[in-house]
């Protein structure tokens, strides 16, 4: 569905990413993680193209998206849920809801009823200033708006930042059952290490611009290095 080949990203005399080659097939979850500024977000960007690569290869359902523009990748159904959630404050959810939309010509009601099905917090509270919301009611909203787009594959980055343990269970049971019930395909960015593995069928570890492993989330759950370097680190800032 989606393949990376040899792709490098330069930010001025910075080179961001050496050479990534990844995949991700119809209805799979796929989480790359990695460290702070390993260059994981740059892949997302790549591929949306919210970034220009410097060269390799980026395709999407067997066609070239390399240098297109976002919103033509927009609409061929390949949707990015950024960093940060950047929902608009001052506009209502059902407004934000509606923003997702806004490349489809097609009605729209039946998506809607949808997120709102999936999200019962935001069906509660249409009329209601995205600025006002909790961080994790943004990240939902912020989900059910590239869910308006409807994707064929869902980019998300981070989507468990600064959020609670309990609302990061309900937003992955959530993304769960968008590949479950719906056949959505899911590339996930994700720090939090072995939440990402939990969900995934698959997963790549990114070091510094470079993908150093890749294997099933279960090979990688078991794989001393990725202990050493990821769960172990974030199950001592639990306890801590």
């Amino acid at each position: 569905m989606l393949e990376l080949k040899d792709v490098c990203v330069r930010y001025g005399a910075i080179q961001a990413l050496h050479s990534v080659s990844m995949h991700v097939a119809q209805g799979e979850i796929v989480c790359l993680i990695g460290a702070n500024g390993a260059g994981k977000s740059t892949v997302l960007n790549a591929i949306s193209g919210v970034v220009a690569p410097l060269g390799g290869s980026i395709a999407f359902e067997n066609a070239n998206i390399r240098g297109a523009r976002a919103s033509s990748i927009v609409r061929k159904g390949l949707i990015q849920v950024p960093e940060g959630r950047l929902v608009f404050p001052d506009m209502t959810v059902r407004e934000n809801l509606e923003m997702g939309a806004y490349s489809r010509r097609d009605a729209t009601e039946g998506t809607l009823a949808m997120v709102m099905a999936l999200f019962p917090r935001l069906s509660e509270r249409t009329t209601q200033l995205a600025g006002l919301m909790s961080g994790g009611e943004q990240q939902m909203l912020a989900i059910g708006r590239a869910l308006m787009a409807a994707p064929r594959l869902l980019l998300l980055d981070e989507p468990s930042m600064g959020l609670a343990p309990l609302v990061i269970a309900d937003i992955f049971r959530t993304l769960q059952r968008l590949r479950s019930e719906f056949g959505l395909s899911i590339l996930l960015v994700e720090q939090n290490a072995r939440a990402a593995l939990m969900l995934a069928d698959r997963g790549y570890v990114l070091t510094n611009g470079r993908i150093t492993q890749e294997g099933t989330s279960k090979a990688l759950l078991a794989d001393t290095a990725t202990q050493e370097a990821f769960l172990g680190r974030m199950a001592a800032a639990v306890a801590a």
